[in-house]
C-alpha cells in the first residue's frame, strides 16, 4: 500500500474514532448502577481511555508516515 493511501485510510479511521470518543464523552453525566456493582460512569471512563489511546496511536502513526518522505 502506498504511503498516501495509508495516510488517507488512517485519517478516515481517526475521524471515526474521534466521533466515537466525542459520543462517549457526552454520556459522562449519566451515572447508573448495574446489577454487578459497577457504575455506568466507570465503564464510560474505561471506554474513553481506550478510545483516547487509539486516537493517539493513529495520530502518531500518521505523523511517522508523513516524516518518512
Amino acid at each position: 500500500m502506498k504511503k498516501v493511501e495509508k495516510i488517507k485510510e488512517l485519517k478516515e479511521k481517526l475521524k471515526k474514532y474521534e466521533k466515537k470518543l466525542a459520543d462517549k464523552r457526552l454520556g459522562y453525566g449519566e451515572v447508573v448502577r448495574t446489577r454487578f456493582g459497577d457504575s455506568y460512569e466507570d465503564q464510560l471512563r474505561d471506554d474513553v481511555n481506550a478510545l483516547e489511546s487509539l486516537v493517539r496511536a493513529i495520530k502518531e502513526e500518521i505523523e511517522l508516515l508523513k516524516a518518512k518522505r
